[in-house]
């Protein structure tokens, strides 16, 4: 459990700490960019990337967040609205424009980042498209439920022309030994990759989220650290298998 302390008559978190077993970049990586991408609203595209980059962060890889999902009304920003709850504190997050994405990630190699999250608003196919190429992996969130299926097929033409190792995570599963949760596996993977790590419908990813954290940090050692362990522990096994094939 996170311990609760008072200031100035608020409450706020304070994360447990626990002792954390370093995750390493796959042996043929020396640094590693993950690319969230979605074409249909509410899928916890931002959320997930959120997570899994506290969870890279705690498990030891120099991390940032770039937010591209800034252009205009429609940009929701949803990164950089995470970091000012946070503060300066472990992971960097930073605006950039997505047509300009080569230059970040130059900038930040530059500056000693293993592990770089990119989020992407998911109008922008193009950019995306550009994103995918520099990428090591694309990972795609995605419902147990037929509209949430339907609408990955842009996703899934982008990934039919390049050669970046992409994939579904089931994200929002009510609990992963349902028929249900079992028929949707099957589904996707006609599609195309699904990860075998779920994440699973819990608001303590919320939770953290509001108070500028990442669930590996809210609630250490609880089923959403696990499950966000779990997921970069298979993000990186797919990526390392698809570039030794």
């Amino acid at each position: 459990m996170a311990v609760y302390i008072n200031q100035g008559g608020q409450d706020s978190v304070m994360p447990r700490s626990h002792d954390t077993k370093p995750i390493q970049l796959p042996p043929s990586f020396n640094r590693f960019i993950l690319l969230m991408g979605a074409s249909k609203g509410g899928s916890g595209k931002s959320t997930l990337g959120v997570n899994l980059a506290v969870t890279a962060y705690v498990c030891g890889l120099k991390t940032i967040i770039f937010d591209t999902d800034i252009e205009g009304d429609s940009g929701q920003q949803s990164c950089m609205r995470w970091a000012k709850l946070r503060g300066a504190d472990g992971v960097v997050v930073r605006r950039a424009r997505l047509e300009r994405i080569d230059e970040a990630i130059l900038w930040a190699e530059r500056n000693g980042f293993t592990f770089i999250v990119i989020d992407t608003p998911g109008r922008d196919m193009a950019g995306m498209k550009q994103a995918l190429n520099l990428a090591d992996f694309m990972l795609t969130p995605s419902q147990p439920s037929p509209l949430d299926l339907q609408a990955t097929e842009p996703i899934r033409r982008l990934w039919a022309v390049s050669t970046t190792p992409s994939s579904i995570a089931l994200n929002m599963v009510i609990r992963d030994t349902l028929p249900r949760t079992r028929h949707y596996v099957a589904r996707y993977a006609e599609q195309g990759a699904v990860l075998p790590a779920f994440v699973g419908r819990r608001v303590q990813y919320m939770d953290a989220m509001e108070r500028g954290l990442g669930v590996s940090e809210y609630m250490p050692d609880d089923i959403g650290d696990r499950e966000m362990r779990q997921l970069l522990t298979a993000i990186f096994a797919e990526a390392q298998k698809r570039k030794a094939a």
